[in-house]
């Protein structure tokens, strides 16, 4: 198991706790929420949010990912893939080198692409609209299938992603009339495929007064005036995500509906102090978890400690025959009693003297 490997297995776990039908978080007061809801419908919810706050090192300075991920509900095990997207995303970004926050964020997305492909093989899916600031205000996105990004504000709200629709595409060669219009809806493509395309968003300045928003097709799926009307409403992104759930939970929603909202200019600030030195601070809809970046050798270390555990829990495995193995404790034959001593040219140990305790007991 390399270094990678140990913090995606360390995120997966973090990220596929139990979850409630409808649950939202504010990372503090006023500051980036972050909720999900399964809806009435759907027997799981496939959606997966998060906001990760790397601490800075010696090459790069502090990192704030908030990342939403949708698994595609018509293919195998889209709950497991959302999860894997992300999973693979965060700890592709904590052990990757750092270039400058738009390459290192494209490049992240597309290894961690090539390892959803390799695990999958085409047979599952995931959107994925990822926003990856610094401590010192870059800012940069890129969404993948029909998750989308907003900004917001007292104007109103602006989609700032487009949906990778076959319409889409097929505009590129100018063939997008020769399509149903029902057909041209249909995704294009999502996470896990052998390859993607990523196009390059323009974001408001995170000093401005506006802010972002994340959200899986289920949460905007809804008129636009009504939601444009939620977003400049609410005090705060917590008030904004709840009662954006809220109103799907009074609907007879059928999808999952999740949502990420960051409030632009001060928190950014706020959030400079909030990493923790050589630890993942991960944000859910329903906790925080703290991951240790373990230095490789380290994780090398814990890994090896890991196998041995797992080992300790198998069946005791004896040699029988010619080198069969088997487990059957009924068919043990318990070792044989040593030789006597003297038979064996050994001297016979003195009569009524016993060995001194490492221990003495005091009463």
């Amino acid at each position: 198991m390399n270094y990678s490997e140990y913090l995606f297995q360390s995120i997966s776990r973090a990220l596929n706790k139990n979850r409630r039908d409808k649950q939202a978080l504010e990372i503090y007061a006023n500051g980036p929420a972050l909720g999900s809801y399964k809806g009435k419908v759907r027997p799981e919810n496939e959606d997966r949010v998060t906001i990760v706050t790397f601490p800075p090192t010696k090459e790069r300075p502090a990192l704030f990912l908030a990342a939403l991920c949708d698994g595609l509900g018509g293919m195998q095990a889209g709950a497991e893939c959302a999860r894997d997207s992300l999973a693979y995303l965060i700890s592709t970004m904590a052990s990757s080198q750092w270039t400058n926050v738009q390459q290192f964020l494209r490049d992240s997305i597309l290894s961690s692409n090539q390892l959803l492909n390799k695990k999958y093989v085409n047979k599952s899916g995931s959107t994925l609209s990822a926003v990856l600031f610094t401590a010192s205000g870059e800012v940069s996105a890129y969404n993948v299938g029909d998750s989308r990004i907003y900004s917001y504000g007292p104007s109103g709200i602006k989609q700032i992603s487009s949906d990778d629709t076959l319409e889409k595409f097929l505009k590129r060669s100018h063939d997008a009339n020769d399509i149903h219009p029902q057909l041209g809806q249909r995704l294009a493509q999502s996470m896990g495929m052998a390859s993607i395309q990523l196009e390059d968003l323009v974001l408001p300045s995170t000093d401005s007064q506006l802010g972002l928003f994340l959200s899986s097709d289920g949460a905007h799926d809804i008129n636009h005036e009504t939601l444009a009307s939620l977003a400049s409403a609410a005090v705060s992104p917590l008030e904004f995500v709840d009662h954006l759930l809220t109103l799907h939970s009074w609907s007879a929603a059928r999808d999952n509906s999740s949502l990420v909202c960051l409030p632009l200019g001060e928190w950014l600030v706020a959030l400079g102090k909030f990493w923790v030195a050589d630890v993942i601070r991960l944000f859910t809809s329903y906790n925080e978890v703290f991951i240790q970046l373990p230095s490789p050798s380290q994780a090398i270390t814990q890994a090896s400690t890991e196998l041995k555990e797992d080992a300790a829990r198998l069946p005791l495995l004896k040699k029988k025959g010619d080198g069969d193995l088997f487990s059957d404790s009924s068919t043990f034959t318990p070792r044989k009693k040593p030789a006597d001593a003297k038979k064996q040219g050994r001297k016979p140990a003195r009569p009524g003297k016993k060995k001194k305790p490492f221990l003495k007991v005091i009463q």
